[in-house]
């Protein structure tokens, strides 16, 4: 329906929504429905003759099988009948999953004598067979049927928090914007809508209401809390269940594309629409981009919300439709990848290698990319072109004119060269140098190091330098640095 789709792993399956069909749940083999839609109708009963039943009055229920064998709501309570004693019951008319609704097969509750449990009385396998002959003399005992089995509104946005999903951005009849839906513990496809509050295992859901209410547009696990944002509100979920959930205004700072949203050990970093923030806990929040103010401001608004990023290697990756740039979560650096052509990333887990593997969708093609494997630094078969820009540097002397005498970088050794620039303020180039990045100083040296004396013009209030390096295996700049002097 071209909305945004998001994925959670949750129990042993991924499970996806867009807002609007149903979400569904992914494994290995299978794509089928999370959880089909309640039973609208209720199975017929009538006295069928000589059988093991006690006289009295009984009623039944049906609920639906998912294609993992989860119960739905059940559906309505069949009309009593009282029989005499000795007797068996025919039923017919059991309701059927209606086509596009995966259902694999159904289930019979039934009541004891003029009772108002109900207990489980068969299994069907199938959702064609329309009727069932009950001979069943006692179900006490037997499990009883559940209550609150709701599902989980489709989402836009799901996360996996605490063993359960946690879904945002429903678009469907049977949701809205502004709320939050839990999960069951266990249970990604049920979050009920009047939760027993005595039950550990219960989901529930929380709506924005008052002075916060407003449209969720962002959903995040980090540490032991879940973070919510809409467009101006950032909120922080505490508690792991229906008695204890609070969602609580944490900061002022909102989020624009719920797939932003990463978090790396212990930070927390997302796209809001004045630039990339990073948060904390215990140090507060942080912008990060001012050093790409101009970038950020280039972005329109549909260039923010198709946003996406993941987080690999100690880097912050920001997909626009504009581009991509990545922040260096350890050096605190931003840089660019130019040539990349994708408009979604993401990252898989551990495999053993020391590196979690990282891929790609490139943008209008049905093409996915496997990044920046340890032993071939590739997008599509060419080599990954990197760009790292420093922020404007004027010594901390604004306003006086200096004139630069050497420029110094250092790297790790690794294997290509790097384009090393220097600008003046009014964006000139002073200086180009090529550097061979295999090369040390000192024989079985680890680092790479540039000290050039740079040329007469290199005078101004300012200056920037700018790196850029293909084919490197594994590129890491440590620093950046130069000699200088005030003009007389």
């Amino acid at each position: 329906d071209g909305l945004l789709t998001s994925f959670a792993w949750v129990a042993g399956a991924v499970y996806a929504g867009a807002g609007t069909l149903p979400n569904v749940r992914i494994t290995s083999t299978r794509v089928d429905q999370a959880l089909p839609a309640a039973p609208l109708t209720a199975p017929t009963a009538t006295d069928a003759g000589v059988g093991l039943l006690s006289a009295g009055t009984y009623q039944y229920k049906g609920v639906f099988l998912s294609a993992a064998g989860v119960e739905t709501e059940a559906g309505p309570a069949s009309s009593a009948l009282t029989i005499a004693a000795t007797r068996y019951i025919n039923l017919t008319a059991i309701p059927l999953g209606a086509a596009g609704e995966d259902v694999s097969g159904r289930r019979l509750y039934r009541t004891s004598d003029a009772g108002t449990t109900y207990y489980r009385l068969a299994t069907i396998n199938d959702n064609t067979t329309t009727t069932y002959t009950d001979n069943t003399a006692d179900l006490t005992g037997n499990t009883e049927i559940s209550t609150g089995r709701a599902a989980l509104p489709p989402c836009r946005y799901l996360v996996e928090h605490h063993h359960r999903a946690c879904g945002a951005g429903s678009l469907g009849a049977d949701g809205d914007e502004r709320t939050l839906y839990i999960s069951n513990f266990g249970e990604p496809e049920v979050s009920p809508a009047s939760p027993n509050l005595t039950l550990v295992t219960e989901g529930t859901r929380i709506s924005l209401s008052g002075e916060v209410d407003g449209k969720i547009m962002a959903l995040a696990s980090h540490g032991d809390k879940l973070w919510v944002w809409t467009a101006t509100a950032m909120f922080a979920l505490t508690g792991d269940m229906p008695l204890d959930y609070s969602l609580q205004p944490f900061a002022q700072v909102g989020c624009v594309a719920h797939r932003t949203a990463c978090s790396l050990r212990d930070a927390l970093y997302w796209l809001a629409a004045d630039g990339v923030y990073r948060g904390v806990e215990g140090r507060g929040i942080e912008r990060i981009s001012d050093d790409i103010r101009g970038f950020i401001d280039g972005l329109t608004a549909s260039d923010l919300a198709a946003a996406t990023a993941v987080c690999w290697d100690n880097r912050y990756y920001l997909f626009t439709p504009a581009g991509v740039r990545w922040f260096d979560t350890q050096y605190g650096v931003w840089g660019e990848n130019t040539t990349w052509p994708f408009a979604l990333a993401t990252v898989g887990g551990f495999t053993g290698d020391g590196l979690s593997r990282f891929f790609a969708a490139e943008q209008d093609t049905g093409t996915a990319w496997e990044l920046e494997v340890p032993d071939l630094i590739t997008d599509d078969g060419t080599a990954i072109f990197t760009h790292w820009a420093s922020a404007d540097m004027d010594f901390g002397l604004p306003g006086r004119e200096k004139r630069l005498h050497y420029l110094g970088a250092v790297w790790k050794v690794t294997t290509g060269t790097a384009s090393v620039s220097l600008t003046t303020g009014t964006g000139t180039i002073v200086e180009t140098i090529t550097q061979d990045l295999s090369v040390a100083p000192v024989t079985g040296g680890l680092v790479s190091r540039l000290y050039q004396r740079v040329g007469e013009a290199a005078r101004s209030e300012w200056f920037a330098v700018s790196i850029q390096s293909q084919g490197a295996d594994e590129l890491e700049l440590l620093s950046v640095d130069g000699s200088w002097s005030l003009c007389t």
